[in-house]
């Protein structure tokens, strides 16, 4: 069940650069955040991991933030 959830995540979070950057507004601006996504999307989750972290207290209230947190650590630990 949860490799298949994880399986889905990744699937969304790969088609989302097809999405238009008005249905992509609700993603968080921040910097740091679109690197750590590209990391995510290049398999690179413990470099992204490292951008996310000290990012997450700061963005609590932005689920991107801590869904691609939850992402990059489940891939990670792979």
């Amino acid at each position: 069940m949860m490799k298949w959830i994880c399986t889905l995540a990744v699937a969304v979070l790969l088609h989302a650069p097809a999405l238009a950057a008005s249905d992509r507004s609700h993603l968080s601006s921040d910097p740091r955040v679109v690197d750590a996504r590209a990391l995510i999307e290049s398999g690179r989750f413990s470099e992204a991991l490292a951008v996310l972290r000290p990012l997450a207290p700061d963005h609590s209230d932005r689920t991107d933030v801590l869904f691609l947190l939850g992402l990059a650590a489940i891939e990670a630990s792979r």
